[in-house]
């Protein structure tokens, strides 16, 4: 539908119920770390973030990550919101032999 950035694309919008369910995807989302988030904003500058996201890909091995961001607008004039996003992208495959450690605590 739209590609605000090289990397990223909206791929999908509409309503299910009272909810608008937005889906960005990422290329090649594993080798480069391509990824982001969006949230509403009205004309006041108030910001409305989403309720709830989910990330996938679509087949085994697939390398492209898609997202989807869910707003709960059932209180609101949607006619008084914009689209906004925030992305990290990159072009560079990112290759090595690296690795991230991290202790683990006890949680009483």
């Amino acid at each position: 539908i739209n590609s605000p950035v090289s990397g990223v694309a909206l791929t999908a919008i509409g309503y299910v119920g009272e909810k608008l369910h937005i889906q960005i995807r990422y290329d090649s989302a594993l080798e480069t770390d391509n990824h982001g988030y969006v949230y509403l904003k009205n004309s006041d500058g108030d910001v409305l973030d989403c309720e709830a996201s989910i990330s996938f890909f679509t087949d085994e091995g697939e390398k492209d990550m898609y997202s989807e961001y869910i707003f709960d607008l059932s209180d609101k004039n949607v006619s008084d919101y914009v689209i906004y996003g925030k992305f990290t992208t990159s072009n560079m495959h990112i290759k090595g032999k690296w690795s991230v450690t991290f202790p683990l605590e006890k949680v009483r």
